[in-house]
C-alpha cells in the first residue's frame, strides 16, 4: 500500500515541485540589492589641497554586481562618466541616503538613480573637472564580506607633483 502511494502520489508531486522550482529559478533575473552606500570627501580647499584622494564612494551589494561603463562625455574641461549596475535594486532604507548623495560638491557632481533602460538597474553619473581630477573604479569587499565597488577621485595636481619628483619614488601597494 505504501509503495503504491509513493509511486502514484509522492514521486509525481516531487517531480512537479522540482520543475516549478527550476522554471522560477532559471526564468527569474537575479535580484541584487544595493544594500549600503559610503561616501567620504576631503574638506580641504582646492588651493590648499595636498591630499591625493579628493573623495570616494563605495557601494555594497547583496551579491557581486556587474558594472558597465555606458558613456563618457567630455565637454570643455569637464568629463562625465555614466556607469550602470544591471538588475540592481535599492533597499528602501537607502533612498534617503541616495538623495543626500545626489548633490554637487565643489569639484565634482554625483548622481545615482533607478532606471528602466537599457535594463532595470541603478545608474551612477559622476561629473568632474578632468584637468584637476582623475577617476578610478575598483571592486572591493566590506568588513562583513559584502561585495562592493569603490569610485575614487584623485587630485591630478598631487599626482603630477609626485611624478615630477623622480628622486623619491612612490611605492604602490597591490591588494587582492
Amino acid at each position: 500500500m505504501e509503495n503504491k502511494l509513493l509511486q502514484k502520489f509522492l514521486i509525481p508531486l516531487l517531480a512537479v515541485i522540482s520543475i516549478i522550482y527550476a522554471v522560477k529559478t532559471l526564468g527569474k533575473e537575479s535580484g541584487i540589492l544595493l544594500s549600503d552606500v559610503c561616501q567620504q570627501q576631503s574638506d580641504l580647499k582646492v588651493k590648499d589641497n595636498c591630499s591625493l584622494e579628493i573623495g570616494n564612494f563605495s557601494f555594497f551589494f547583496t551579491q557581486k554586481p556587474k558594472i558597465n561603463l555606458l558613456k563618457v562625455n567630455q565637454k570643455d574641461d569637464y568629463e562625465e562618466r555614466i556607469f550602470f549596475f544591471p538588475q540592481v535594486e535599492l533597499k528602501n532604507k537607502l533612498k534617503g541616503i541616495v538623495e543626500k548623495l545626489n548633490k554637487k560638491y565643489k569639484q565634482y557632481n554625483v548622481y545615482i538613480a533607478m532606471v528602466n533602460r537599457p535594463k532595470c538597474g541603478v545608474q551612477l553619473t559622476i561629473r568632474y573637472d578632468r584637468n584637476k581630477i582623475d577617476l578610478a573604479c575598483e571592486e572591493c569587499e566590506s568588513i562583513n564580506l559584502q561585495n562592493g565597488v569603490t569610485f575614487r577621485l584623485y587630485n591630478k595636481e598631487v599626482i603630477d607633483k609626485i611624478r615630477l619628483n623622480k628622486e623619491k619614488p612612490v611605492l604602490t601597494v597591490a591588494s587582492i
